[in-house]
């Protein structure tokens, strides 16, 4: 005698964190005999049949996990029992997703990129904004700081546990957008983003003084910002011509060969505001005379004349000066030519009053440091001397 087949008792339902039975507009399960009709729960079903489940579920949620049924390894949402033996009870056990927060960002801006479902969600740091994210997902955050910031840290906080991933130092700073794109989320989460100012290179001079700042191959200008971490920036000091520069409010200039000019290099690593702010003072200027020793009734004996050049700069060169009183700045050199008329040549030079006999026609005082005279002698080259009788009755 062959008996009936035996019928047992499905029951399925889908339940909260705590096991409080869903709102359905938050999740519900439905149930089919595999290759055959839906059933609803507290049905009668044959012994031996494999029943499958699927759960519907709001986009802010999940099935954690399924009881009296084998989850489904590829679809959270479905589970099977392959050969139902028994009345049993099967429970999707729902989880709210966890929840993704972006602190709306100061100086920049700030993308927290994860997958809800199916579907890309972007955070910004809006309000409002929806943050579920898939359980077990990655976050991607991207940083963008505005002109003149840089992203100095960013801090990813769950369960009150804080990850920080700091950019303020020389191996990891970046200038411009920082990705961080393998973020795991398993809690609420949230993500913060500071950022900070780049420092300022601020520079000038007073009314006599110029000065510019260059790094690399880059010109700067006053209040730009430039690179934390960044290297040497060079700035120099042009003063006007009759003015040098006298003070600074930095250390470290050195005087370049050759010219008046100034320059400074703020070395190393640029870690903070830098400031430089030349000042002048008006060059020292002195009487240069230049005279020729009068010969009396014989006249001077020829001219003289006068050329001063001052460090090679243009703008101090005078030419072709005459006899008579001239004014020159400290450090210059003076060229001095003495030109004999005919019959006559050089026969001393006295510079500021100490006279020395020499026939040389020039010479060049060097790096003048005050008043300074120039007087030069001619004499009348002698001609026609003879010795012994001029004449035959002569004796001699």
């Amino acid at each position: 005698v062959i008996n009936a087949a035996q019928e047992v008792t499905l029951t399925f339902k889908a339940v909260d964190a705590k096991g409080a039975p869903i709102n359905a507009d938050l999740a519900s399960v439905t149930a089919k005999i595999k290759n055959g009709n839906a059933i609803t729960s507290g049905s009668t079903v044959g012994n031996y049949s494999t029943i499958e489940f699927a759960a519907a579920v709001n986009e802010n949620y999940y099935v954690s996990k399924w009881t009296g049924a084998e989850a489904d390894t590829k679809d959270s949402a479905k589970s099977s029992i392959a050969s139902l033996e028994k009345t049993t009870e099967v429970i999707a056990h729902i989880a709210e997703k966890p929840q993704v927060t972006a602190a709306a960002p100061v100086n920049g801006t700030i993308e927290v990129a994860g997958t809800r479902g199916i579907q890309n969600v972007v955070l910004t740091g809006a309000e409002g904004e929806n943050g579920h994210v898939n359980m077990n997902s990655t976050a991607a955050i991207t940083a963008t700081p505005n002109d003149g910031y840089f992203v100095q840290k960013i801090m990813v906080t769950a369960d009150g546990a804080t990850q920080t991933f700091d950019y303020d130092n020389a191996q990891a700073y970046q200038s411009g957008k920082v990705a961080k794109d393998d973020i795991q989320i398993t809690k609420d989460t949230l993500v913060q983003v500071i950022f900070a100012e780049k420092p300022t290179v601020t520079f000038g001079g007073d009314t006599h003084i110029h000065v510019t700042a260059q790094q690399d191959s880059k010109m700067l200008n006053t209040g730009d910002h430039v690179e934390k971490y960044s290297g040497d920036i060079v700035f120099m000091a042009t003063p006007d011509d009759g003015y040098e520069t006298d003070n600074w409010n930095v250390t470290g200039w050195t005087n370049v060969d050759g010219n008046d000019n100034t320059t400074y290099t703020q070395s190393g690593s640029i870690e903070s505001n830098v400031e430089v702010h030349a000042t002048s003072k008006a060059l020292p200027q002195y009487d240069f005379t230049l005279s020729v020793d009068s010969l009396g009734d014989e006249g001077d004996g020829g001219p003289v004349s006068a050329g001063i050049t001052r460090k090679g700069m243009h703008a101090y060169e005078q030419e072709n000066l005459k006899a008579g009183t001239h004014i020159f700045y400290r450090d210059s050199d003076i060229t001095i030519t003495a030109v004999p008329n005919a019959g006559y040549r050089v026969q001393d030079w006295t510079i500021n009053g100490q006279t020395t006999a020499d026939t040389a026609v020039s010479k060049k005082l060097s790096n003048l440091q005050g008043e300074t005279t120039v007087q030069v002698r001619f004499v009348k080259l002698v001609t026609g001397i003879t010795f012994g009788p001029t004449d035959a009755t002569s004796e001699g």
